[in-house]
């Protein structure tokens, strides 16, 4: 049996990500411990709530869109599903 998800299993261990400089410090967020827990995808939406990307294994970020490019600096906020469970 899983053990139950708690809000420390969905937030990213970084939180503040810097994808366009490629300095090999803060490039993505990563959403480790959602791994294994069955049907699970991640959207990321812009401050206006559109949808940017979606995400399925591995769960990490690189900021970039749904077409491979960078996105604009600002506040991106994320929703995860576990077995069409927001």
């Amino acid at each position: 049996m899983k053990a139950p998800i708690n809000k420390d299993d969905f937030r990213p261990a970084v939180r503040i990500i810097t994808p366009g400089r490629k300095a090999g410090i803060n490039d993505f967020a990563q959403f480790d411990a959602l791994s294994g827990r069955g049907d699970v995808h991640i959207d990321i939406f812009d401050i206006t709530g559109k949808r940017v990307r979606t995400l399925n294994e591995p769960f990490m970020w690189d900021g970039a869109d749904a077409d491979g490019e960078i996105v604009e600096t600002g506040v991106y906020i994320y929703q995860f599903k576990v077995d069409g469970v927001a």
